[in-house]
Order: C-alpha cells, then structure tokens, then sequence
C-alpha cells in the first residue's frame, strides 16, 4: 500500500486469536481517530458461529467504524484459508463463500473497500 510514516499517522492494534465480538473493546481505548482502518478478522470466527453471524458482526464493525470513530475508509481484508490438513475442507470452503458475500455486500459502497491478498 506504500503507506510512508512521513505522511500518515500509521496506528496499529493486533492480537491473534481474536474473535469479532472482542473487537470493539480494543477500538474504545485507542488513543486516536484514524481516517483508515485495516481489518483482518472473521476466520477465529468460523469455528462456533456460521457464515450470516460473521457477516452481521463485521458489517456492525464497518459501521461503527465510519459513524463512531470519525473513520473515512474501512478496508476489509480477505480472508484467508488454512492448510485442509489442519482445518479439513469445509473451512476453506466457508472462507470461499464468506469472501463471496462480503463482496457483494459492500460492492456499492465507496468507503468500505475489500482487499485481496495476492496470490490468493
């Protein structure tokens, strides 16, 4: 993204593991109000909650961000399969038609933007 230090105020807040009803907590103490946030979370979801649940919580996420936080654009991250060795094929599978949906659900808005990894 070439982001250069010299011209943004870059902030981060990262945790592996994360699941996206713990997401808000880390946003309200965070000391500035970003115009751009990355997010890459949903795939900690997969195991106990289906696709329609992820969707709802980072659409909650993505608006709270743009109404709550003075954010400008929100950039969803792709999310990423794991190795079916690990996780079996269904949870690829679910990454597929996750990614797919969230697509189509922010494919008209100007200030949400889906980013996808390459190679992927």
């Amino acid at each position: 993204m070439r982001l250069s230090k010299h011209n943004f105020v870059i902030a981060y807040r990262c945790r592996g593991g994360l699941k996206l009803h713990q997401y808000p907590s880390l946003l309200y103490a965070w000391p500035v109000s970003p115009d751009v946030v990355i997010i890459q979370l949903g795939e900690n979801d997969l195991a106990d909650r289906d696709n329609r649940y992820i969707v709802a919580r980072l659409c909650t996420l993505v608006d709270f961000l743009l109404c709550g936080t003075g954010c400008k654009l929100v950039m969803i991250c792709q999310l990423l399969k794991r190795s079916p060795n690990v996780v079996g094929g269904r949870f690829n599978n679910r990454i597929i038609e996750l990614n797919r949906t969230l697509e189509r659900r922010f494919a008209n808005r100007h200030d949400v933007i889906l980013w996808k990894h390459r190679g992927l």
